[in-house]
């Protein structure tokens, strides 16, 4: 049976945060080893207690270091790493996190018929049984030193229920504290996703069950939330929503849904809203990919607002146009940005925080400017709002 102190707690959600490992399989992106331990202590810092997967150590000796360095550096979470299902790559995983306060190996095997015969030549069956060796070998290896977790790659692609949750049972049983099921191309919708996680926790109460989402089709992070109220203890994620092809759940998406609907999910997460914002920017420097402006909860416009009606009801009352509030972000304030969208209260209201105060006819006469310089120009800059309160 598995160890407790490395099992998946049930009274909260566990973030398995995947920025170091799969979002660094982002085509294109490298992350050094100064990146990989500066990213692992914001991640740290926000998600306290989450488990930061923080490499593939088999891939290079520069990796392996990468991964020690985590390892040794960083405190507050689990530092896991991954390798393939073969006693070198778990020995030599174990090697790289061991210096950790709470270090991880985790290992991947396909269990669709699909990946097993097109890449290894082997049945479901025989795949399994290697797989259930591996694990004893790994308590034999690490005792109660470290956790094992084991990801069933391409679970979304395999018919056979009874098979995986027998793969859930059969590991938990040799030792794993993990299970993490894994839709590995982003192909399943959230019912899916909802029906086939109900039958693994029911089959396997005992497993710690994490699903590990894709966003190929866009349903990551509402996938990952179906999850977890169907009973996963935990779910996979990556910070900006880096990741293989179109990327994995965001980090900050799968946060934000838990604190701010815990009124409709009833799910605990220990998590620091104000940590997400400098989090997506360190790891958007140094991925050199940065969120597009319409990201949620991280993207720039969320806290930019310019139709006037919008800006007139929050005056009023916030709630009418928002749910993620600079307080919840640490952000100073949502900024209103003048363009054509515009009202004359909200254009009133972003001049004086600009330190202009006009009285209603000048006012008036801006307002008239503004809707004829949209009329003929695509974007509104500070040289432009200048010269229309200029009168030029």
């Amino acid at each position: 049976m598995s160890n407790s102190r490395f099992s998946l707690p049930t009274d909260r959600v566990t973030l398995n945060e995947e920025t170091l490992r799969d979002g660094e399989q982002t085509a294109g992106v490298i992350f050094l080893r100064d990146d990989k331990v500066a990213i692992a202590h914001q991640i740290a810092a926000a998600l306290p207690g989450c488990i930061i997967n923080s490499g593939y150590p088999p891939i290079s000796p520069a990796e392996f270091e990468a991964v020690r360095a985590v390892a040794q550096h960083v405190t507050g979470a689990q530092v896991e790493c991954a390798g393939r299902a073969t006693r070198e790559d778990f020995q030599l995983c174990y090697q790289a996190v061991a210096d950790a306060e709470m270090p991880r190996v985790s290992f991947w095997f396909p269990v669709s018929r699909l990946m097993l015969e097109s890449r290894m030549g082997m049945s479901q069956r025989e795949a399994l049984e290697r797989a259930v060796e591996l694990v004893h070998f790994g308590r034999d290896l690490v005792g109660d030193r470290a956790g094992i977790d084991v990801a069933l790659a391409d679970a979304s692609q395999t018919p056979e229920t009874d098979l995986l949750i027998e793969a859930c049972q059969r590991l938990t049983e040799a030792g794993a504290e993990m299970i993490v099921v894994c839709d590995t191309v982003g192909r399943m919708l959230p019912d899916e996703v909802s029906d086939l996680v109900r039958q693994l926790v029911a089959g396997a109460p005992d497993a710690g069950i994490c699903f590990h989402a894709h966003h190929d089709l866009g349903n990551g992070t509402t996938n990952s939330i179906a999850a977890l109220r169907a009973g996963a203890r935990g779910v996979a994620t990556a910070v900006n929503g880096l990741g293989e092809r179109a990327g994995m759940p965001p980090t900050e998406e799968v946060v934000a849904n838990l604190l701010l609907r815990r009124d409709a999910l009833g799910l605990e997460l220990l998590a620091d809203s104000t940590a997400l914002l400098p989090l997506s920017r360190l790891v958007a420097s140094y991925s050199g990919i940065a969120p597009h402006a319409n990201k949620p909860v991280v993207g720039a416009s969320v806290l930019l607002r310019e139709t006037g009606t919008q800006v007139d009801w929050m005056q009023r009352d916030r709630r009418t146009f928002q749910i993620i509030t600079p307080e919840f972000l640490g952000a100073e304030r949502i900024t209103i940005v003048i363009g054509k969208m515009s009202s004359q209260e909200s254009l009133a209201l972003a001049l004086a925080n600009r330190g202009i105060h006009l009285d209603a006819g000048e006012l008036r006469r801006v307002f008239h400017a503004l809707k004829e310089l949209t009329g003929r120009q695509r974007s509104v800059s500070e040289a432009d709002i200048a010269r229309l309160v200029a009168g030029e």
